[in-house]
């Protein structure tokens, strides 16, 4: 595609699996030589994977490279390092926890999936460590995580919350802490059923690989297929576990979860190209049946092209795309008619007024409406948001 860029197109090669950069070496090697080292280390400060990319070049390419950037990725390295171990060290100390107390707790993102799948807490970028445990136990998670120096907002209600409780430490001496009860806005089965399978290594939980993946892919979609950071987890998961059966196991899941069916479908079409799986992770069978998921793939943007306020759009589109039915209302709520503490952060409004309330509600579901509109004709003669460069 003739309008990206060098500095996208590297990313783009270096996010990929171990074979897809051997094969590419050369074109990584040129690219490299072409780049403004400043507009790439933005590229990748946006996308958060400075440090995966950035010691993936140092490796492949490091004659291209100046010394100021080496400087740079060697001091990134060791500040990266020093806060993962902090996360990998709370992450630890609450999940086990937790365990002793007779709760299943598996680590979903942050420093244990560094570790597991790039070997290095330090080399994926997160802000807070997230921990899924089952919904039943989730009061009680949060009573030992207080215990442990966390706290949560008075402002918190009752109930179980749309995804998880957040919990911080008032000093910022702990990471901040989201207890989730399940990892999808529309689903309630497979979180618990992802527990089970579940198995404890050295004292760690550990997903079944195949839950591990199917996880992989609904954080994109929520995400609303945006960045590259995701796509390098899967293609390092890939060369972890893939094999010509992980296509028949995903199937085995959609046939158990199928109101996660076109998510999971749509998220391997729109990832597999950008991680580099290979075709036999991709079969017919598997991709999306119906016409709103495969409208929502072709939303995948990969470079994070566009305005920021129409990117956030085109998530949360694609969150209404992928919704099952009967959880389009919910879709709405969340995104096109907000409840007013959104318009309270989004747009200073308070309560006394109905009125106004109820006017800056309307006024922002006119504002999406348009945003999607402008998305959709983004798409006018088959195209995706932001297809892939010819070179990968």
């Amino acid at each position: 595609m003739a309008d990206t860029t060098p500095e996208a197109e590297l990313a783009l090669l270096l996010a990929g699996t171990a074979s897809r950069r051997e094969r590419s070496g050369a074109r990584i090697a040129e690219l490299a030589e072409r780049i403004d080292e400043d507009a790439f280390v933005a590229f990748l400060a946006d996308q958060r994977m400075l440090l995966l990319a950035g010691t993936r070049l140092a490796e492949l390419a490091p004659h291209a490279l100046s010394e100021e950037f080496k400087g740079r990725l060697a001091e990134a390295l060791a500040t990266a390092r020093t806060g993962g171990m902090l996360f990998a060290t709370a992450g630890r100390h609450l999940t086990r926890a937790l365990e002793r107390e007779g709760i299943p707790a598996v680590e979903l993102k942050g420093a244990a999936l560094a570790g597991d799948l790039h070997g290095d807490e330090a080399l994926r970028a997160y802000a807070d460590i997230d921990v899924l445990v089952p919904a039943e136990a989730l009061d009680h998670a949060v009573g030992i995580a207080c215990r442990l120096g966390w706290s949560e907002p008075a402002t918190t209600r009752d109930g179980l919350p749309t995804l998880h409780r957040w919990l911080h430490q008032p000093e910022g001496t702990l990471p901040v802490v989201e207890l989730h009860w399940r990892v999808h806005w529309y689903e309630t089965r497979f979180a618990p059923a992802m527990l089970a399978r579940s198995r404890l290594v050295d004292g760690a939980r550990r997903l079944a690989p195949v839950d591990q993946l199917a996880a992989l892919l609904l954080f994109y979609a929520r995400d609303g297929f945006t960045g590259l950071r995701l796509a390098a987890d899967v293609a390092a998961w890939w060369e972890l576990h893939g094999d010509d059966h992980v296509a028949d196991r995903l199937e085995g899941l959609i046939a158990q979860h199928d109101e996660l069916a076109e998510a999971w479908r749509a998220a391997l079409v729109a990832i597999g190209p950008l991680a580099g799986l290979p075709p036999s992770a991709l079969p017919r069978s598997l991709r999306p049946r119906g016409r709103r998921a495969a409208l929502a793939w072709r939303l995948r943007n990969w470079d994070l092209r566009g305005a920021t306020d129409q990117i956030k759009a085109n998530v949360t589109l694609v969150d209404g795309l992928l919704a099952p039915r009967d959880e389009l209302g919910a879709f709405a709520h969340r995104h096109v008619f907000p409840s007013l503490p959104f318009l309270s952060d989004a747009y200073g409004v308070r309560p006394e007024s109905r009125v106004r309330v109820a006017g800056w509600r309307s006024w922002h579901a006119a504002k999406m409406a348009g945003r999607y509109g402008l998305a959709v004709w983004g798409l006018r003669s088959g195209r995706c948001w932001s297809p892939l460069p010819p070179a990968a």
